[in-house]
């Protein structure tokens, strides 16, 4: 993990507090529920469940850690809504793009790496 700000929207950084939220008031004790039922099934050495269980342990634990750390290096980005042309053309991350193609007009908005 990088030791920068991480740059984000508001609504980038909610999105992954929610999702860090979950992963520990719901996927976590999930998972620990069926490590443990995985567990009264006897032999570990041969149990799909129990190898099942523990990847998925490692997959949240490893996310919750990764987003643990995000959200305490994480740095608001002003959004802007306007045109880009009210930058004088400068693009930066929070800059609103329109970008006119055959199809009409697209519109984006540029944001950080984890953000994207």
């Amino acid at each position: 993990m990088t030791s920068r700000n991480i740059f984000l929207t508001k609504s980038g950084l909610l999105q992954l507090q929610k999702e860090y939220e979950e992963l520990l008031t719901k996927k976590r004790p999930n998972v620990i529920e069926r490590l443990a039922k995985a567990r009264e099934n006897g032999d570990l050495s041969e149990n799909a469940e129990w190898d099942a269980a523990c990847e998925e342990q490692g997959f949240v634990e490893g996310r919750i850690l990764e987003l643990s750390e995000i959200i305490k290096k994480a740095k608001l980005i002003a959004e802007d809504k306007e045109s880009i042309m009210v930058r004088g053309g400068i693009v930066g991350i929070g800059s609103t793009v329109k970008v006119q193609t055959d199809n009409g007009v697209d519109q984006f908005m540029i944001v950080g790496s984890f953000e994207a």
